[in-house]
């Protein structure tokens, strides 16, 4: 079961009530089960990047769909997103697409909103030139993922009361001010609340870091929430101590815990080492809550299972 459909079971949210589940990116480590959450929540819209609205992306999809398994463990995410369109498709509806500064919610009495911070219309340009090169060429399937810098991803600003969180999804920044958090960070369009949490971006890596993420959209004393990335090192030492000075208090999904043991056998004659260190990963969650009906409500950060603070 998706994590998220059991942490919202164990908190009591009714499903009908969920409007909105909404794809970052496609990435596997984002979005993988996201199609069984859509199906758990019969009336919520699916979102999506904008930048994967093209038919290119759509004849993508289509041209991974039915092929074999392969038995896999990390798929391109293609599987997972034409889940969701078939779902969307079944309830007589069509998936909503995000661009940048763009609101996705409103409450009534403009109590709480949604926005879309990215991607940029460069981005979306510029996505396009990349799909072409995805497609399974000569019946040989290749592994379906956007290439270079993820400025596909959808970050996101939420708002209920006098509180904000940043949602960092994966964007990144590579310099171009036209794409990126360079292309957010320049936006006159983009809402005008800074948020006091930040779901930090692209695993706190420095691919997602711009200084000016700190100084226009986050409070000078922001709680920061990270995620691990086992298979890239992420978040590296450096990015920790980055990420800490600039927050009042940071936490992390997941925590490490090396353990040590012995390599036997051929594997320990061919490394000639005597010791073996091997990284146990304990899942875990972050959960904040605070009182939207108060404006001098301070958050409440629970740590659920292997999460913990940095």
């Amino acid at each position: 079961m998706p994590a998220a459909i059991s942490y919202l079971q164990s908190i009591g949210i009714d499903p009908q009530k969920i409007k909105i589940v909404a794809c970052s990116h496609w990435h596997d480590d984002h979005i993988r089960g996201i199609g069984d959450i859509l199906q758990f929540a019969p009336n919520a819209k699916f979102w999506m990047s904008n930048a994967l609205a093209a038919k290119e992306f759509l004849t993508l999809i289509s041209a991974y769909r039915e092929w074999p398994k392969d038995g896999s463990e990390f798929t391109s995410g293609l599987e997972e997103l034409a889940k969701c369109l078939d779902i969307v498709k079944s309830r007589g509806q069509a998936p909503h697409f995000a661009n940048h500064d763009q609101r996705l919610l409103l409450w009534p009495n403009s109590s709480a909103e949604l926005w879309a911070l990215s991607p940029s219309a460069e981005t979306t340009r510029v996505s396009l030139v990349n799909m072409s090169s995805m497609l399974p060429v000569n019946w040989a399937k290749k592994t379906a993922l956007p290439s270079g810098p993820n400025h596909v991803a959808v970050a996101m600003h939420f708002r209920a009361g006098a509180h904000s969180i940043l949602l960092g999804s994966d964007l990144e920044e590579h310099g171009n001010t036209q794409t990126g958090w360079n292309a957010v960070l320049s936006s006159q369009g983009r809402p005008n609340s800074i948020a006091s949490l930040y779901k930090v971006a692209h695993h706190g890596s420095q691919t997602g870091e711009h200084p000016g993420i700190w100084s226009q959209l986050l409070t000078s004393t922001p709680i920061s929430i990270l995620t691990p990335f086992t298979r890239s090192d992420l978040p590296r030492h450096d990015d920790v101590t980055r990420i800490t000075t600039n927050s009042s208090s940071t936490y992390i999904s997941s925590m490490g815990k090396a353990t040590v043991g012995k390599r036997s056998g051929a594997l320990a004659k061919a490394v000639k080492q005597k010791k073996l260190a091997s990284l146990e990963l304990h899942a875990g969650a972050v959960q904040c809550r605070i009182n939207a009906a108060d404006a001098t409500a301070n958050w409440s950060v629970t740590l659920l299972g292997g999460a913990g603070r940095l």
